[in-house]
């Protein structure tokens, strides 16, 4: 029997397969550092896996989140250019 959340389809045999054997396999973590915080491992992870232009789109959000946090509900303007925001 398969369990659903209902508007989410059941999860993919093949992942299933993948998380059965790695199970098996005393589920070893491949990882840099087993004791790195998991928002830092998906930061490295996310770093190496983004292309250059996705990882400034990040920044960016980052940036204005964190301006967002500052200064809630001032409005801001950027100034951009090849090598700076």
């Amino acid at each position: 029997m398969r369990m659903t959340s209902g508007s989410q389809p059941p999860v993919d045999m093949g992942l299933i397969e993948k998380f059965a054997k790695w199970i098996t396999e005393a589920a070893n973590f491949d990882g840099p550092d087993d004791h790195l915080p998991i928002e830092q491992l998906e930061a490295n992870v996310f770093g190496k896996r983004t292309t250059h232009e996705e990882l400034n789109a990040r920044r960016v959000e980052l940036a204005n989140s964190h301006w967002e946090l500052g200064w809630p509900g001032s409005i801001f303007s950027q100034a951009k250019n090849q090598a700076f925001l």
